[in-house]
């Protein structure tokens, strides 16, 4: 009896199905039995190879189209594929090292330097690119202001080194005038400038214990949910890339599909689905129906976490399903490993 694997096929099926998944990732036609046969010189028949295919379509792994004999993969066909490479030591080659120049070279700014890796993503790997980001707590404090709203509220502005700048209101009980608030934003200064935010939240009330405006609504306020006022944690952020590289593909051509495409990568959708389906692991591979996203199930979605000293995120390209995953994964983990240096 033929050994199976663990998806019940045999070493046949499992030669036919990476092959015909492969092909068709690269020649974008239905892919049949003669077309397999004179171009891999398998030492089976084509009539072989045509059970086989039916038997792979049988087992959910193909599919066909009404117009040709050929097959296509499914999202299950895909998931296998992709799972089978995870298991190989093969990896397309490493990206050039003049890759990253641009992204080295770029600002220390934050937001910059997240949004040409986003773009830098799509350019490289021919697909959409985004980068989400959060936990940004370690960030420098260079700046802090205090802005009179309203005789009883007050905007506070936190400027980081890293370029990002967070924004809350407090609603106070009492009457503050200007002078008062010149008084407490110097002190804040004085105090807390050059500190981490998890430092601040540390350490703020020993810092500012001692002045004269300890006592005043604002301070204590703030010392009082120091997790809530000095934290960029809830602050998530995207960065994407042009969806340009998309439309040289022939799946997204389609008036609809481009429709479709162009709703599910506004920020909010992808934000939504990044914090709805990847957790903790550092590495994801949706394909097709497996996000579980009406918008998104004609996408792959492949994503890579990456973690420095300032900020942790996610890389991620999206593409249709029929993409070349070993790249875009060694694009990711290249990605991955540059990253954490410049940021």
């Amino acid at each position: 009896m033929k050994e199976q694997d663990s998806k019940g096929l045999s070493e046949r099926e499992h030669l036919v199905l990476m092959t015909t998944i492969e092909d068709y990732i690269e020649v974008n036609h239905p892919v049949g039995s003669n077309f397999l046969k004179k171009r891999h010189l398998f030492s089976f028949s084509p009539a072989t190879i045509r059970n086989t295919l039916a038997c792979l379509e049988s087992k959910g792994m193909l599919t066909h189209t009404h117009t040709s004999s050929g097959r296509i993969p499914t999202d299950e066909g895909y998931r296998y594929y992709v799972d089978k490479l995870s298991d190989s030591e093969k990896m397309e080659g490493k990206l050039d090292e003049d890759t990253f120049k641009n992204l080295i070279q770029t600002t220390s700014n934050i937001d910059d330097l997240m949004q040409a890796t986003a773009i830098l993503l799509s350019k490289v790997s021919r697909l959409f690119g985004f980068v989400m980001i959060s936990e940004v707590n370690k960030s420098i404090l260079t700046d802090i202001e205090l802005i009179s709203l309203s005789s009883d509220r007050v905007m506070v502005v936190l400027a980081m080194k890293t370029g990002l700048i967070r924004s809350i209101v407090l609603e106070l009980k009492v009457v503050v005038n200007q002078n008062e608030l010149d008084s407490i934003t110097a002190i804040l200064k004085e105090c807390l400038l050059g500190l981490s935010l998890d430092e601040i939240q540390k350490t703020i009330h020993f810092r500012v214990c001692g002045s004269d405006v300890f006592d005043h609504e604002i301070i204590q306020v703030l010392i009082n949910e120091p997790a809530s006022h000095f934290s960029l944690a809830g602050n998530t952020l995207i960065y994407t890339s042009s969806f340009s590289e998309l439309l040289n593909y022939p799946e997204f051509q389609e008036v609809t599909i481009l429709q479709k495409t162009i709703k599910a990568l506004e920020k909010r959708n992808i934000k939504q689905f990044i914090k709805s389906n990847v957790g903790s692991k550092k590495k994801y591979t949706f394909i097709g129906h497996e996000t579980n996203n009406d918008l998104m199930d004609h996408f792959s979605i492949l994503t890579s976490q990456f973690r420095s000293d300032l900020v942790t995120g996610q890389l991620a390209v999206l593409g249709p399903t029929r993409l070349r995953y070993q790249f875009v994964k060694r694009i990711l983990e290249d990605f991955s490993k540059v990253l954490p240096n410049v940021c």
